[in-house]
């Protein structure tokens, strides 16, 4: 038999799986590969910018900025 999550206990693990798939989209466009023509689509200030936007809120970050 499944234990039913409370209210809160639901938004929570709604929260936090959002946060984490934000983060898999982060990494994920960070770790992509060149185009064809050497290039990437993402310079190094757009990602520490999308970085620090998804770990805005974290554990990480707190405890590096309070």
């Amino acid at each position: 038999e499944n234990p039913k999550l409370s209210d809160e206990n639901q938004r929570e693990l709604i929260r936090v799986l959002a946060e984490w798939w934000r983060m898999v989209a982060a990494l994920e466009l960070i770790a992509s590969g060149p185009r064809p023509d050497g290039t990437y689509n993402r310079d190094r200030a757009a990602c520490r910018e999308l970085a620090l936007e998804t770990l805005r809120g974290t554990a990480w970050a707190e405890s590096r900025h309070g």
